[in-house]
């Protein structure tokens, strides 16, 4: 995609920038009729597969154990502790499920719509030059919008992600684990902030039994992290999978 970076820059206007290097790239490959196993080959990322659901069930899994852990921490009142930190955390982790349980909601409705879609995505856009009367374009413009409802749960030209592993979520447990690795729950002195002490370097004075508890929230935070970037990628590919269906109805249109 030359426009869509992120989730949020699904827009109409942008659908239709898109599509218009679409349109002549599909034109290229294919020929009317469209045959139903080479368009099922322009959605292949639509494909949810095992391991998108597989690393999202193990972050959720591991969300709560995480933040049982990060309050044993924080009531320890350790004063090596940065508590400010802690409670973040804390407060990150716990926003987290409902985002993760729609996002699972969401991959497994796909999941069983994915196959019936590919079977019949090509017939039915096979069928817009051929509409004359004013219901049969009604039909297949109704079956259409269901379509597009169902990959960017929104009517409109646009991922709605609201509810869903977006943006914000995905930078919030990125930005998480990166400071983690920087020691994000110990407190440093003025000297070492002053001079940029590596974390590396700052571990050396602390009690290893300090250090085995972070680095134990370190690593499910990273498999967190893994789960949700799974998910947002997985979002991104619905988005382009939308655009690309909306090329084909722009090419089938005048073809």
């Amino acid at each position: 995609m030359l426009y869509v970076h992120q989730l949020n820059h699904l827009t109409p206007k942008i659908a239709e920038l898109e599509s218009v290097y679409l349109v002549r790239e599909l034109k290229q490959k294919h020929r009317y009729p469209l045959q139903a196993e080479k368009v099922a080959e322009e959605f292949s990322d639509l494909r949810i597969s095992e391991t998108d659901t597989q690393f999202l069930q193990e972050a959720l899994a591991l969300i709560g154990p995480t933040i049982e852990l990060v309050n044993n921490i924080l009531l320890q009142k350790d004063p090596l502790h940065e508590p400010i930190n802690i409670q973040r955390t804390l407060q990150l982790l716990k926003e987290l499920p409902p985002y993760v349980i729609n996002q699972l909601e969401y991959l497994e409705d796909i999941t069983v719509w994915q196959e019936p879609f590919l079977r019949n995505i090509a017939s039915l856009l096979n069928t817009i030059p051929k509409l004359r009367t004013t219901e049969e374009k009604i039909r297949v413009n109704n079956q259409l919008k269901e379509i597009f409802q169902k990959i960017l749960r929104n009517p409109e030209m646009h991922f709605n992600a609201t509810d869903l592993i977006g943006e914000g979520s995905k930078a919030q447990i990125e930005g998480l684990h990166e400071s983690m690795m920087k020691g994000f729950f110990f407190k440093v002195t003025l000297e070492e902030e002053l001079k940029k002490v590596d974390f590396a370097i700052i571990q050396k004075r602390l009690p290893s039994e300090r250090l085995a508890e972070t680095e134990t929230i370190e690593r499910n935070i990273a498999n967190i992290k893994r789960g949700l970037e799974r998910a947002y990628q997985v979002n991104m590919c619905m988005v382009h999978c939308a655009v690309i269906l909306y090329a084909y109805v722009k090419w089938m249109m005048n073809p």
